[in-house]
């Protein structure tokens, strides 16, 4: 149970890192997984002064990946659901390994989407544009780990886990 509980957690803290990592990259009008990043990214977009051509392409890329990336967060969400009943059940390894690698694979799924999405973006921007949204993209990294690290009062979760240590 405790290597079941420890893959999850990692699978987690995987995840997380590429959600806040690429949190530049979702789309207009609701990004990916129409959360609050697509306005993040409209934002964005607005600050780099694109061309309309430039625009269409940028707006059909997004429209492609919100649709792929639904479909993966569908699947990952009956994977995470999947892997409940172990939780209460008897221990099974073989079974929780293999929901294990398949919520992993999902959660690889996702990071390459991702990259592929970054990778044609950076096709159709420019230089300029690109160094622009690159910076944005890592300021917003810093505000949200100053963020992350200004919460809570140390009283929390967070200090009592490494107060055992």
């Amino acid at each position: 149970m405790k290597s079941l509980v420890k893959t999850i957690s990692l699978m987690s803290v995987l995840l997380c890192t590429v959600l806040m990592g690429s949190a530049v990259w979702a789309g207009p009008g609701g990004g990916p997984d129409d959360g609050p990043d697509g306005a993040r990214m409209n934002k964005a977009l607005e600050q780099l002064d694109l061309s309309d051509a430039q625009r269409k392409q940028v707006d059909a890329l997004m429209e492609a990946t919100r649709k792929d990336m639904r479909s993966l967060m569908e699947r990952r969400h009956k994977a995470m659901q999947a892997m409940e009943p172990a939780k209460k059940a008897a221990w099974d390894a073989k079974k929780a390994r293999q929901q294990a690698d398949a919520y992993g694979a999902i959660a690889a799924d996702m990071a390459y989407q991702r990259m592929e999405m970054g990778s044609r973006l950076r096709a159709i921007l420019n230089d300029q544009q690109w160094q622009a949204l690159e910076k944005m993209r890592n300021e917003r990294r810093g505000d949200m780990r100053e963020q992350i690290g200004s919460r809570g009062d140390g009283k929390g979760p967070r200090h009592d886990r490494h107060a055992n240590e």
